[in-house]
């Protein structure tokens, strides 16, 4: 399994460097990677990392005080949600907590560089490992052993001397939860009036095809009937011929309308999923 590691700042790359190295000695089937320098945000992305992160199957995201909001740093997080599952992308929080976490970041669970935090990491890749996965009582027998040499590299990260960010308040929290919530309505809301125009367009459509159905046909032939006398006209034309090119109209509705059916299940899922049997949607 190849793990994207991203990193900015001299703190944040101390971490980087130790989880490179400490990572494959716990699990070997593991392939981590990291760049050697701070991209700087505003310079050009390199084609070696963009050609890592697709490799990619897990990300970690080394988090300090000073560079979680730093937009390089967003970038990649950004870039790894859509190569891989988020739940496959991890920040890895260095003296910092995870309620401590704003922007793009704080969308990923987040594990501390603590005993249980990096544990739960390691949990994380095990399971995601198609082969070569570790038992349980395995990993944790690794782990015991390797741990302690982590945490004496991370015992040697310098402390942050700048402002830190201060832990946000249960009601601070709850507030951006509202707001994202309204905003997800508001969107939804558009999107639905947009759905119910859709279906009216859609229904005036029917009603004109099925008003003009016959003089449509009637003119697919009087075309075809022309069409052949031009390419032939010693050819006999009966009415075999040109039934031959008369368009389905009939079914051309039928499908509209079966299609049209389908878009309004389909709605009223997304409206009440509770009046909805899963398997019957497993056999359409």
């Amino acid at each position: 399994m190849r793990i994207f590691i991203s990193w900015s700042g001299d703190r944040s790359k101390i971490i980087a460097q130790s989880l490179r190295k400490w990572l494959p000695k716990v699990i070997q089937a593991v392939d981590p990677w990291m760049s050697n320098e701070d991209i700087e945000s505003g310079m050009k992305w390199s084609n070696e990392i963009s050609g890592e992160l697709e490799k990619s199957n897990f990300g970690i995201i080394c988090i300090t005080n000073e560079n979680q909001n730093n937009p390089w740093i967003t970038f990649e997080a950004g870039a790894l949600s859509k190569i891989i599952n988020s739940s496959n992308v991890c920040p890895f929080l260095f003296d910092l907590e995870p309620s401590q976490l704003s922007g793009p970041v704080s969308q990923f669970q987040a594990r501390k560089t603590d005993r249980e935090g990096t544990l739960k990491i390691l949990r994380t890749i095990n399971n995601s490992l198609v082969n070569n996965n570790l038992k349980e009582e395995e990993l944790e027998e690794i782990f015991e052993v390797w741990w302690p040499r982590l945490q004496s590299d991370f015992d040697k990260i310098p402390e942050y001397d700048g402002e830190k960010v201060n832990i946000r308040s249960t009601e601070e929290i709850l507030s951006e939860i509202v707001i994202n919530t309204r905003e997800q309505l508001r969107r939804e809301e558009i999107r639905m009036n947009r759905s119910s125009e859709m279906d009216k367009k859609f229904d005036r459509f029917i009603s004109f095809i099925e008003s003009y159905e016959e003089g449509i046909v009637s003119n697919f032939k009087d075309i075809n009937l022309i069409k052949s006398k031009f390419l032939d006209d010693n050819k006999h034309i009966d009415e075999n011929t040109h039934s031959n090119f008369e368009p389905n109209l009939t079914e051309l509705i039928n499908n509209l309308k079966d299609l049209k059916k389908l878009d309004k299940t389909f709605t009223e899922k997304l409206l009440d999923p509770k009046k909805h049997n899963p398997e019957e949607d497993t056999k359409e």
